[in-house]
């Protein structure tokens, strides 16, 4: 059987994709629109707050400085 490109089309959005005219590929549903708003001044803001808390919780002697730290680390994860 012969299939048109909008038939396959549609059968893949019914399973969350679709077609990128840029791209000239399919891509999950929403794909364009995360990867768009992580740059990669935003990757190195997150590398370098990860990268100083982490160098003052390995030498803090505060329990409430590293739960802080923690919590924070928690609350990032949660946003990925």
């Amino acid at each position: 059987m012969d299939y048109l490109p909008k038939d396959i089309k549609d059968y893949l959005f019914g399973y969350g994709f679709v077609y990128s005219e840029k791209q000239k590929q399919f891509r999950p549903i929403g794909y364009d629109s995360l990867t768009t708003m992580i740059t990669k001044d935003s990757i190195e803001t997150a590398y370098s707050f990860l990268h100083q808390k982490q160098r003052i919780y390995v030498h803090s002697t505060l329990d409430w400085q590293k739960d802080a730290i923690t919590k924070a680390v928690e609350i990032l994860e949660k946003m990925l």
